[in-house]
């Protein structure tokens, strides 16, 4: 879905006939997962349907002058929004996360987000 104007997903992935799952993917190069920015349209999405977070970390940017940047390597990490939280509003998120941005997007550390669920870890 890349180039669909802001879906609030990337991708969606049909497993079988019955099951549909949209992925939205972010990538840092740190190596912890770091921050990754969040747009209201995204969150707002993750939290009205089942939307997996994607998060690459530990990419390599390569900024070779004569064919230009490239990235390589990454580990990839999925969470998922926890069920169990009630509806939020993006403020009320904001104020409970730690490193947000007050603007139209916001930064979380999903390692350390109380809304999200390690899914392969």
């Amino acid at each position: 879905l890349l180039g669909t104007p802001h879906p609030g997903y990337d991708l969606i992935v049909n497993r079988g006939s019955s099951q549909e799952v949209r992925i939205e993917v972010k990538g840092t190069k740190s190596d912890d997962g770091g921050l990754v920015n969040l747009t209201q349209n995204e969150l707002t999405q993750a939290l009205a349907q089942r939307i997996i977070l994607a998060v690459v970390s530990s990419i390599r940017v390569n900024d070779d002058p004569e064919t230009g940047p490239s990235a390589s390597g990454g580990s990839l990490d999925f969470y998922e929004w926890q069920p169990s939280k009630p509806l939020l509003s993006f403020m009320e998120i904001q104020k409970s996360v730690e490193g947000v941005n007050i603007t139209s997007t916001f930064q979380i550390r999903p390692k350390n987000c109380p809304f999200l669920i390690l899914l392969n870890g």
